[in-house]
């Protein structure tokens, strides 16, 4: 009983002589201070967009501390004077010494700089416009797909592709994140991204696999993806969505939404992602984020149309369908600038270029809807398009590359504008830009290739491609791009080996086929190729693919004498082609054919063609005929 009775009388006297001495104030006092500069360096950070990694280090200096805090307070926090022991003149240079070991080991190969900086350019106007411009290593790539509608509701199908395109349009407003998605053509990439859901066998994309997902989203090179998907509660719409890292496919975060309009869902949804990733935009109001409805539409009718639209044209190549569809979206909303861009280049491609040049006074009266970058890209192509101005095109797309320096896009699109002009020399630098900014981006070596094999720098050439294939061994496109290039140097035996290397790689591969046919035409084997084709044609059930291997029988009997099966297998060529790409694109393959009709004394077939073809293509296509 006394020794209980003695050690509770230990504790209460430890206690108490903590009290005297005063060491739950100051310790209390520091902690509290520390939490105050904790929580004013997150302000900073916010407020000048400087490395988030400074809030990590105050906090662990604030810890580290905290044994010689409590020391001091111990020994000297008693009222009266108090000497200095020889304990804490041991312990207190040891914690520093020790805190200074702890803060370079954490944060030696830490970037503590800012995230970001600002700069200022001058658009053609004389206008100075000011834009935060982030580090490429505070980007999230982020691969968004299609949402998966878990209802019976078929009137709701359009948000499947829709919530994509919505938020890759919100989010697109934030300089720190970069969006690609199957909703529209990515020219990062090259391709519809879509294709690569449907290569794997996925005819409805809303419903890929999450393995499939995340597949994607490697190739993307995207760090993250979502994945999400909808139904109706209560008369209203239930989103779920989830943001998984792509390496190990760990869920990051994920959140339920309710509500009956789609487009403030959006703007829900967008604030969610961008609080997932502690994004500088939350915190600093310099960042402009506008709600959904402020600059692409108010209506979900009129969203709910134009969505549809993209649909009928991925998904069944109906043009006319997804004209009529925009036409209604504007009918609706008059001001929806998005839908009115949407509509001209469907009229384009379906051959009325009246209407579609005269979608631009709309678009451009009602462009001060738009994200700044958004009125400067449309810009772009105004100059380009409807005022024959490619120097002032160039001109946007340089400022561009200067107030986004971070995103690619830019930069590949005015390269695209240098190779449409031939100026493959001014092409390659912003490909090497893209490469410095992000390394994992190996598909560029590929367009470097293509540049250097357009300058006649076949070993400038090769050297790229092969940067290309010893990143992706096991891709088809980089051994035939070796191939082609073996080729062209007139190494028959060597193309031969890298086109059976991709056989082996991709058995079934028709392009692959194609070029150990054409190499068989080129060493004189007329018959081997012919049976090459004839043997892959019937498998082929991909019409793109399909048209290719027809074209290039027609091509097979063009030089081989034999005009009427070769008239008839470019016919049926362009019969296959028409059912998956745009009315304009199949005109202006009619005339690049034109050759067929006229070796068959089809003369006057031609001329009808050719005049149904003046009243439907203008500049610059007017140039093809």
């Amino acid at each position: 009983m006394e020794n209980r009775y003695s050690s509770n009388e230990q504790k209460i006297g430890f206690f108490k002589d903590l009290l005297n001495r005063r060491v739950p104030q100051i310790v209390g006092f520091y902690l509290g201070g520390g939490w105050g500069i904790i929580q004013f360096m997150e302000w900073i950070v916010g407020r000048y967009l400087l490395s988030p990694l400074l809030v990590d280090l105050a906090l662990t200096i604030v810890i580290a501390l905290l044994p010689s805090i409590v020391i001091v307070a111990y020994c000297h926090g008693r009222p009266g004077k108090n000497r200095w022991r020889t304990t804490e003149k041991v312990f207190i240079p040891v914690n520093l010494i020790l805190a200074c070991v702890l803060v370079f080991l954490l944060f030696q190969h830490k970037d503590l700089d800012s995230i970001a900086s600002r700069v200022k350019v001058t658009d053609e106007s004389g206008k100075e416009i000011e834009k935060v411009v982030p580090k490429q290593s505070s980007i999230k790539e982020l691969a968004l797909f299609y949402f998966d509608n878990r209802s019976n509701d078929k009137e709701l199908n359009w948000l499947k592709s829709g919530f994509t395109t919505l938020l890759e349009l919100d989010l697109g407003q934030d300089p720190f994140v970069n969006t690609l998605s199957p909703a529209l053509n990515d020219p990062i990439r090259g391709f519809f991204i879509h294709l690569k859901f449907r290569n794997a066998g996925i005819d409805d994309i809303s419903k890929a696999p999450l393995m499939l997902q995340k597949k994607v989203a490697n190739e993307l090179n995207a760090d993250y993806f979502i994945s999400g998907n909808y139904g109706k509660k209560n008369d209203a719409i239930e989103v779920t969505l989830s943001i998984y890292r792509t390496k190990n496919r760990k869920t990051v975060a994920t959140k339920t939404f309710h509500g009956k309009n789609p487009l403030l869902l959006i703007d829900d949804i967008s604030l969610f992602v961008k609080k997932s990733f502690d994004l500088p935009s939350v915190r600093n109001d310099d960042i402009i984020d506008l709600q959904l409805k402020d600059f692409y539409t108010h209506s979900i009718e009129a969203a709910k149309l134009v969505s549809e639209a993209v649909d009928l044209i991925v998904e069944k190549n109906d043009w006319k369908g997804a004209e009529k569809k925009c036409e209604a979206a504007i009918k609706i909303d008059k001001t929806f600038t998005l839908a009115y861009l949407s509509l001209s280049e469907i009229y384009a491609l379906n051959n009325k270029p009246k209407a579609w040049k005269g979608m631009y006074k709309y678009i451009m009266k009602y462009l001060y809807k738009l994200p700044e970058k958004s009125q400067m890209q449309i810009k772009a192509g105004y100059y380009m398009v409807i005022k024959g101005k490619p120097e002032k095109s160039v001109a946007i797309f340089e400022m561009l590359t200067k107030l986004y320096p971070n995103d690619v896009k830019n930069y590949l699109v005015l390269a695209g504008r240098f190779f449409i002009t031939g100026e493959y020399e001014k092409a390659l630098p912003l490909y090497r830009r893209v490469l410095e900014m992000n390394p994992s981006r190996v598909e560029i070596y590929k367009m470097i290739g293509d540049a250097y094999q357009r300058l006649g720098k076949l070993k400038d050439a090769r050297k790229a491609f092969q940067r290309y294939v010893d990143h992706f061994p096991k891709k088809v496109d980089g051994v035939l791009k070796l191939g082609n290039m073996a080729e062209t140097s007139g190494d028959f035996e060597e193309a031969k080996r890298f086109y059976e290397k991709a056989l082996l790689l991709e058995p079934d591969n028709s392009e692959t086929t194609l070029e150990i046919a054409r190499l068989n035409i080129k060493s004189g084997d007329f018959k081997g190729a012919l049976g090459r084709y004839m043997e892959i044609l019937p498998t082929i059930d991909d019409p793109r693919k399909k048209a290719a291997v027809l074209e290039s029988i027609a091509d097979y009997y063009g030089m081989t004498g034999q005009k009427k099966k070769q008239l008839h297998y470019t016919e049926e060529m362009l019969k296959t082609y028409e059912t998956t790409i745009a009315p304009l694109a199949a005109s202006i393959l009619r005339v690049i054919k034109v050759d067929s009709y006229l070796e068959n004394g089809q003369e006057e077939e031609i001329k009808r063609m050719l005049d149904a073809l003046k009243t439907q293509m203008s500049m610059p296509f007017d140039k093809i005929l």
